[in-house]
């Protein structure tokens, strides 16, 4: 029992460092520009968002930018990218998309 609880003592922050480490990854500079210039400029066209609010379009974006690179890598990034120049979805896209509606009500209010 006391070699297992060491073992497991030892995984354990191990674990917890592969999780920050994939957690901390920061797109590649150009992933960053590429994601903020569509994002803002999708968001200023959208009818549903008013001409005040148009100003607050990059902090929207950049809530979504901050939490999708939480969980997703500049690999990720990039296939996300291929699927939808292909018109197709994934799971990743999907988290990414939850995060809209989750910024949006953080930037523009409920």
């Amino acid at each position: 029992m006391i070699v297992r609880k060491s073992l497991l003592l030892l995984a354990v922050p191990a674990i917890l460092l592969l999780d920050l480490s994939a957690a901390l990854a920061e797109w590649r500079p150009q992933q960053r520009t590429a994601f903020m210039n569509d994002c803002v400029a999708a968001c200023r066209e959208n009818s549903k968002v008013s001409p005040g609010e148009k100003a607050l379009c990059g902090s929207a974006c950049g809530c979504v930018m901050s939490e999708a690179e939480k969980f997703m890598t500049p690999a990720d990034f990039d296939a996300a990218t291929a699927a939808i120049a292909q018109g197709k979805s994934s799971a990743m896209l999907d988290r990414v998309n939850a995060l809209i509606p989750i910024c949006n009500r953080r930037t523009f209010g409920p």
